[in-house]
């Protein structure tokens, strides 16, 4: 499934003109019109963060890997994007109010980030942009205060990527990018196959490793949709 950024709302710094939604749910009505609309940037919440970051050992989050989130960017970094979850589900109704506290706290990898980017032909992500993602990893991590012992608090983070996790998901998703291009082609080939060089791979499928296209074509071939050959990939209906 492809996933399909919501917009902006930093657009104030860009200096662009913008529309100032009345909640997050009429923000992403608006969103799912138009990948490149700006709206303005969400005002900040401390709170939220303080609240989202660290709690109890009795009130942990629920979390599990590739459950679907939302999540709006935060800031970045040398790792890659820190995020606010703001909805446990890719369903735009689910989206929190603008006055609650975030559900949760999370970190997306360069890697992936590079990945989303190349997905949208190299339009960026920046602050205040709401992604759909899944959870990836659930890190609890006891909070240490300096010259005291731990205080019975945790901060959940969560490890955040922006395609399903899994060597099984992902080829699957893979597989779908795989049809789609050879759909596109004129010829119902794609020239790339299982002695192509990774580079060849994410060139054509950026993010994608040669394993996970090979585990993809595999699939496909399995199903009856592709013919595989060493430097290509062929539509099984062209090769009637």
């Amino acid at each position: 499934m492809a996933l399909t950024a919501m917009p902006v709302r930093s657009a104030v710094s860009r200096g662009l003109s913008v529309i100032a939604p009345k909640s997050r749910c009429a923000q992403a009505t608006t969103a799912f019109g138009s990948t490149l609309s700006f709206l303005e940037q969400r005002p900040t919440r401390s709170s939220a963060l303080f609240y989202s970051a660290t709690r109890k050992f009795d009130d942990k989050l629920d979390f599990s890997r590739g459950d679907h989130i939302q999540v709006e960017i935060v800031r970045f970094g040398r790792l890659g994007a820190s995020v606010e979850v703001i909805a446990r589900s890719h369903r735009e109704e689910d989206l929190i109010n603008e006055d609650e506290p975030a559900i949760a706290e999370g970190l997306i990898l360069q890697k992936e980030i590079h990945y989303f980017r190349e997905k949208r032909n190299g339009l960026d992500v920046i602050v205040g942009e709401i992604l759909p993602a899944f959870v990836e990893n659930v890190r609890e991590v006891p909070v240490m205060r300096r010259g005291e012992e731990m205080s019975g608090e945790i901060r959940t983070k969560l490890d955040i990527c922006l395609r399903p996790p899994g060597g099984v998901a992902k080829a699957m998703g893979l597989a779908e990018e795989i049809m789609e291009k050879l759909q596109e082609s004129p010829d119902g080939f794609i020239n790339v196959g299982d002695k192509s060089s990774p580079g060849d791979i994410n060139k054509m499928f950026p993010g994608a490793s040669k394993g996970a296209f090979k585990k993809a074509v595999s699939l496909l071939f399995k199903n009856g949709k592709v013919i595989p050959s060493p430097d290509r990939v062929s539509l099984a209906s062209k090769s009637k």
